[in-house]
């Protein structure tokens, strides 16, 4: 939005210029067209620059920028300022002269300002796009890392239950034995029972163990993505400030104009 907005501040004052330098053309053109057929002749041309400090006569005048009329039809508009902006030079040249001079070539300054703008909207888009690119796959590529180490999760918690539900089971009957009457066979019961309590109890805490370290990496990957994250939008903040760095160059006023208008 703000790189479009440049643009058409920098295209708008150019067409601005542009019309003001013919509105001025045409104005030097009408007071001196004496026969209203939109064009000056040698004689015509002649009097214009003597009455603007350009003191040439006809033959003169004509070797001078006979070869500006291409046609041999007299001298248009475009062919004039041509002209205007060949004499505006000399120091005795007027101010009006010299005024479509500068006019002209503010016009120039803006095409170069313009071309610059375009090539950093189009490099600052580009850039911008390349890095949201990089943010949607990176993006895509943590959601199943997620997806997966969840379904780990899911898969260990499962575990973990079972487990929890074989330990309480294992205890009950061991509770159930203990509470009947000794005997050797109610001993050989209890220590079987008793190795089989061990063994998913050690089965209890290694399911923990993998289930902390999974949440552990969930954790780890979430803070990665966060940095991610906020090093893709430094990287966007840094592509639109380089668009609005252009913006100097739409304002009336800022450096680079100043030097192309002196």
């Amino acid at each position: 939005m703000v790189a479009c907005s440049i643009l058409v501040a920098v295209i708008a004052r150019a067409a601005w210029n542009y019309n003001m330098l013919q509105r001025m053309v045409e104005e030097f053109l009408s007071m001196y067209d004496r026969d209203g057929d939109v064009s000056l002749s040698l004689s015509e041309l002649s009097k214009l620059l003597g009455a603007n400090g350009v003191q040439l006569a006809e033959d003169q005048v004509s070797i001078l920028f006979g070869s500006v009329d291409c046609a041999g039809d007299g001298f248009d508009k475009d062919e004039l300022s041509r002209i205007i902006t060949i004499t505006s030079d000399i120091p005795k040249a007027s101010k009006s002269m010299q005024s479509i001079d500068a006019a002209s070539r503010g016009i120039w300054i803006d095409g170069v300002l313009i071309a610059f703008s375009v090539a950093g909207v189009l490099y600052m888009v580009s850039k911008s796009m390349k890095a949201k690119e990089r943010m949607v796959a990176q993006s895509f590529k943590h959601a199943i890392e997620k997806s997966r180490m969840m379904k780990a999760i899911e898969e260990l918690e499962a575990d973990s239950q079972k487990c929890m539900q074989n330990v309480a089971s294992l205890q009950h009957q061991l509770e159930t034995l203990e509470a009947e009457s000794p005997s050797p066979a109610n001993e050989a019961a209890k220590l079987k029972l008793g190795e089989k309590l061990e063994t998913s109890n050690s089965q209890l805490e290694a399911a923990k163990q993998a289930l902390e370290r999974k949440v552990g990496e969930l954790q780890e990957k979430a803070k990665e993505e966060a940095v991610r994250h906020a090093e893709m939008v430094q990287r966007l903040t840094s592509c639109v400030k380089g668009i609005e760095a252009f913006s100097g160059a739409a304002k009336p006023g800022s450096q680079l104009q100043e030097k192309g208008a002196d």
